[in-house]
């Protein structure tokens, strides 16, 4: 039986990422291109948000009232079905999409596949307040996103928390969905957990939105800390802090870090390998890779229990799981500094070991794999 033919669609620049979805998307390309020779990507499809959707949408939101959600209006919709069908030039090839919204209103003729991180309607609770929209735009592209993914042939979700979401929101049994797993976007370059001799009193915050990611919160837990533990840094990446935060006690903002690049790849290690702990209290989040990407390094995570995080932490033996608060922070982290050096090497080689036996991208190598080929058919 020939192998089956595959064109990759993204709407993002998948050969330059710009964080772990595009990351993601990416490395899902370069696994399924690896085992069907001649895969055909095409990128980049990202049509312009019309400007009257947009401003419309904000009025009636800063006015109070049910708006539409203009990045999928239904023109813009059918504006990425013109671009897709203008692409497509092999009509017996299966298409692989990364992500499902934006391709809504095109119609495949034959079989597909879809990934994701979590469905539209979990996608809006999490990073909106739904309240500011319409229920009937929301319950049109929910509706059409259940049929979507009906009718895929797979559907992979990056955590089983994700697919359990989307059955529960559109009332699908999950037949045709796979949890591919998550895996970190970077380089190898994971190193054994030995000794404590590089672990400094430092803790370490990433986020490409402070607030959202719970930078307030973390900010004012960890001065409460500094008050009888002085000794103790907070290093903050990505996105810069509001002022009050930059002159808290001991913080220090070290900017962006292009993990992309090789000199990005190895000052982000060594500051994993450095740190006592990475410290995220999202808002806003489906499954971040940082905390999978510090536990390679042995370094262990203080998070919350938004999303699919507690499928990436074992709450006090790689890490914490706390309540959403800057008092549940403070307490997290003062349970890590009042532990003895065993017990910290212990947590740390515990990070690494799960996350490199349960996120590894040969895992999900396998799952993707076996899914397109003819022989899971």
């Amino acid at each position: 039986m020939p192998s089956p033919r595959f064109i990759f669609i993204s709407n993002t620049d998948l050969r330059h990422p710009k964080g772990g979805w595009d990351g993601y998307g990416g490395k899902i390309h370069d696994i399924v291109h690896a085992h069907f020779p001649g895969v055909r990507l095409i990128d980049k499809l990202n049509p312009p948000m019309g400007r009257w959707p947009r401003i419309r949408s904000k009025v009636f939101r800063m006015a109070g009232l049910p708006a539409n959600f203009p990045s999928y209006a239904a023109p813009r919709l059918d504006a990425f079905a013109k671009l897709v069908k203008d692409r497509l030039d092999d009509p017996e090839a299966e298409i692989v999409f990364h992500g499902a919204t934006p391709w809504l209103h095109y119609q495949p003729m034959g079989r597909y596949h879809a990934i994701l991180d979590c469905c539209f309607k979990t996608y809006i609770k999490v990073y909106h307040d739904v309240r500011q929209y319409s229920e009937k735009d929301i319950a049109r592209i929910s509706g059409l996103e259940r049929q979507f993914l009906e009718r895929a042939s797979t559907v992979f979700f990056t955590t089983q928390w994700g697919i359990d979401e989307a059955c529960r929101e559109y009332g699908l049994s999950g037949r045709n969905m796979v949890c591919s797993g998550l895996f970190s976007t970077m380089k190898e370059g994971s190193i054994p957990v030995e000794h404590l001799a590089g672990v400094k009193d430092q803790f370490l915050m990433i986020a490409s939105d402070f607030l959202g990611k719970g930078g307030a919160e973390i900010c004012h837990g960890f001065q409460k800390l500094v008050k009888t533990h002085d000794r103790y840094r907070l290093l903050i990446i990505g996105d810069r802090p509001q002022g009050e935060f930059l002159q808290g006690r001991n913080v220090e903002y070290l900017g962006y870090i292009d993990k992309s690049s090789n000199e990005g790849h190895e000052r982000l290690n060594a500051l994993y390998r450095e740190s006592k702990a990475i410290l995220y209290l999202t808002k806003k989040d489906i499954a971040p890779l940082v905390i999978i990407e510090g536990a390679l390094q042995g370094c262990p995570s203080i998070s919350n229990r938004t999303g699919g995080i507690p499928d990436t932490i074992e709450d006090g033996v790689t890490g914490f799981l706390i309540e959403n608060s800057q008092d549940a922070m403070y307490e997290g982290m003062m349970n890590l500094v009042s532990l003895k050096d065993e017990a910290v090497l212990s947590m740390r080689r515990n990070a690494q070991a799960f996350a490199s036996g349960k996120f590894s991208m040969e895992q999900t190598s396998s799952k993707v794999i076996r899914a397109l080929s003819q022989d899971g058919r």
